[in-house]
């Protein structure tokens, strides 16, 4: 429930029909960061830094950070948990529905 409950709350409210809005966590993370939690919900892992293609740099994102500050405004909404034990429990359900639908063994 905890991960569509910013869905509910955005469902009931009559202020957000028809807006695009962003939902997120309040504290700023970079991608390199970002990929440091990944690896840490999941046990493990790695990624390589690499420098963007000088040729392809108008199309780099650099960092990004959402801001959800107009979603919490209309919705009330604000998230219960950090990034770190929310990607923990998505890895782990997503872990589970993968071996339940696509695991031979399970």
């Amino acid at each position: 429930m905890t991960r569509s409950r910013p869905f509910l709350c955005a469902a009931l409210s009559h202020d957000t029909a028809g807006l695009a809005l962003n939902v997120g966590g309040g504290e700023p993370y970079t991608l390199f960061a970002l990929a440091e939690a990944l690896i840490r919900a999941n046990g493990g892992g790695g990624f390589e830094q690499r420098e963007f293609p000088a040729d392809r740099k108008r199309i780099d994102i650099g960092d990004f950070v959402t801001d959800d500050r107009r979603f919490r405004a209309l919705t009330g909404w604000a998230p219960r948990i950090g990034l770190d034990d929310g990607l923990a429990r998505s890895s782990t359900i997503t872990a589970a529905i993968w071996r339940a639908m696509y695991d031979p063994r399970s």
